[in-house]
């Protein structure tokens, strides 16, 4: 590996650190590209083997152990930081809690008999709809409007509910009377 390749596979060792994971992932794949040319692995550079390159890619090694010595020692965290870090996993853990009791409230509906949710359908549908109102990430007032809408729908389908159970109802008034002579 030449100078300017060595400086290069460098560079893009230290674009691994980057807090953008896209960018860290890019340089990341960009180095095995390097090694792969060379025909080392990962092994090689951390043992410090570079035997099919010979000893000229010891400076490889030196630079490698500077890069990562360097960002260790640059990367001392402030206490800001730390805790924006942590708020961050918080909010993480809070949104993952949200969609398995999610999940959860609606493996508990699904597990009801079907017989027995389409008879209370309008329920059943409000059920569906206010789960996924309970996990989501939306602030307090889009929840809340997703509510109403959930309750709107509870009504608009109670009513047309009870309107086709009504017709089922004469329907079968009618046959009944019709089938008696």
């Amino acid at each position: 590996m030449g100078d300017r390749e060595r400086e290069r596979f460098v560079k893009l060792l230290g674009l691994t650190h980057s807090n953008n994971d896209g960018e860290a992932l890019a340089a990341l794949r960009k180095c095995n590209d390097v090694l792969k040319q060379h025909r080392l692995s990962w092994a090689d550079v951390v043992a410090g083997r570079c035997a099919r390159q010979g000893h000229r890619d010891a400076d490889l090694l030196d630079d490698i152990g500077r890069v990562v010595n360097a960002r260790r020692q640059n990367d001392r965290t402030s206490p800001s930081r730390t805790f924006a870090d942590s708020i961050r996993r918080e909010a993480y853990f809070e949104r993952t809690g949200r969609q398995q009791r999610m999940m959860a409230a609606r493996l508990g509906i699904r597990k009801i008999p079907l017989l027995v949710r389409l008879f209370f359908f309008p329920l059943w549908a409000t059920a569906e709809i206010l789960a996924s109102v309970m996990a989501s990430d939306a602030s307090t007032s889009v929840r809340a409007m997703k509510s109403f809408v959930a309750l709107l729908v509870l009504a608009v389908s109670s009513v047309a509910w009870l309107q086709v159970v009504y017709l089922v109802a004469v329907l079968v008034e009618a046959a009944a009377t019709a089938a008696v002579p």
